[in-house]
């Protein structure tokens, strides 16, 4: 019974449009009204998906006896939103630095294919090193590059397993 119950909230975050309205919601508090015309969505759709929202635990009513219902994100919703928000990001960077590293090393073996080897040599000999690394060790663009990917793949899988263990426990 309790994997039903996971699966169901993991479901609930598949959805386009429920993303959509836990972003908006993220900026102030919405009517059903509201969200139906920024989203362009009709209002059964946006109340549908509210519903769904709200029995997840991402989304809550405001009644303050006004004429109007707001809806407004929870804690949970909150958090949820900012750990898609760094996965993201997260994304992004494991896309763009492998680019980086394969551009950089292309340009690296180019330029060593034109240089003679004699100047090579005397590059090689007068390199800066740096001394609180005990010097013998050459910080390249590429070993920076490969270092923050590495660094980057490993926050990320910490940031996936946080927002799986985030979804799958009952608040």
């Amino acid at each position: 019974m309790e994997v039903e119950g996971d699966v169901s909230e993991i479901k609930v975050l598949t959805s386009y449009t429920r993303i959509e309205i836990l972003k908006k919601l993220s900026e102030r508090n919405y009517t059903v009204s509201e969200l139906s015309r920024i989203l362009e969505l009709s209002k059964p759709t946006i109340l549908h998906h509210i519903r769904i929202l709200e029995n997840a635990g991402f989304v809550q009513r405001v009644d303050d006896e006004r004429k109007w219902v707001y809806y407004t994100l929870t804690e949970r919703g909150k958090i949820i939103l900012r750990l898609r928000r760094i996965k993201l990001v997260l994304s992004f960077l494991l896309i763009t630095l492998p680019v980086a590293l394969i551009l950089s090393l292309l340009r690296t073996l180019k330029v060593a294919e034109k240089t003679p080897k004699a100047v090579m040599k005397i590059q090689t000999e007068t390199s800066v090193t740096p001394k609180a690394l005990g010097g013998g060790f050459e910080l390249s663009l590429e070993l920076i590059l490969f270092l923050l990917l590495i660094l980057v793949i490993l926050v990320y899988f910490l940031v996936n397993r946080k927002i799986k263990k985030f979804e799958t426990q009952k608040m």
